[in-house]
């Protein structure tokens, strides 16, 4: 079995927190238990939504490491 720490990583940043970002998010933390290994191991960054103080709880329980409002802060800029 390949240890989970030899999958690269990939950050994710979701954009919304009712049922499909519940459920997208449940399926990102389970994707090593449906599949082995995982083509890449899955990071759950940022959480975005329009209600701050909704968004922010939503992290926290998803396992999200921040929560944003303005869904531009999970993009990338190029200059």
């Amino acid at each position: 079995m390949t240890p989970v720490g030899d999958v690269a990583e990939i950050g994710i940043g979701m954009l919304g927190y009712a049922f499909m970002g519940r459920a997208h998010s449940n399926a990102y933390r389970t994707l090593d238990y449906m599949i082995w290994p995982p083509p890449l191991r899955p990071v759950l960054i940022a959480l975005a939504g329009r209600n701050g103080e909704a968004v922010a709880d939503a992290a926290r329980r998803y396992g999200y490491g921040e929560s944003v409002t303005d869904w531009r802060a999970l993009v990338p800029t190029t200059a």
